[in-house]
């Protein structure tokens, strides 16, 4: 059986993932006049990503080895959606704070559990190109949401939806 088709769909769910984390950077001044707050507030959301980052990958690395490499990705391509999701529907500072979180989570989950499976479709021997191509996918999606959105903002303007 070919490892085109698995590779590329694994490829394409960390691209995904990593895609949803930095959709909403250019986007952090817009909510933090919305909500009427400051530069440290900002700041405040950005960080909001590493709390839920660090807990998962020193509580949760290791998850995938027991309860299997799908469940872990299919979670963090839940809490991504559901972080964009939250954003679109209530645009403000407090949403962008919990949607940093869950999508740090999402990050923690999806690029141990990633890593691992890439492996195992490629095989032990071929780990650097494992490594290679999930190195590849999430640094695409790391750029690219926060060019998406940057684009997007060029050619429709800048401003927060009336909610």
């Amino acid at each position: 059986m070919s490892k085109v088709i698995p590779i590329s769909f694994l490829a394409l769910g960390l691209f995904t993932v990593t895609f949803a984390v930095n959709l909403q950077a250019p986007l952090y001044d817009a909510y933090a006049a919305e909500s009427d707050v400051g530069a440290t507030a900002v700041t405040v959301a950005f960080a909001a990503y590493v709390g839920g980052l660090m807990p998962t990958l020193l509580l949760l690395g290791g998850l995938s080895d027991r309860i299997g490499r799908r469940i872990p990705i299919v979670l963090a391509l839940i809490l991504g959606t559901t972080a964009t999701a939250l954003l679109v529907q209530a645009p403000s500072w407090i949403s962008l704070v919990i949607a940093r979180f869950m999508l740090g989570i999402g990050t923690g989950l999806a690029t141990t559990a990633g890593t691992a499976y890439m492996t195992e479709i490629l095989s032990a021997d071929r780990a650097k190109n494992a490594a290679l191509i999930v190195t590849s996918a999430t640094s695409l999606g790391f750029g690219g949401g926060a060019l998406a959105t940057g684009i997007s903002l060029s050619l429709q303007g800048h401003r927060v939806r009336d909610v």
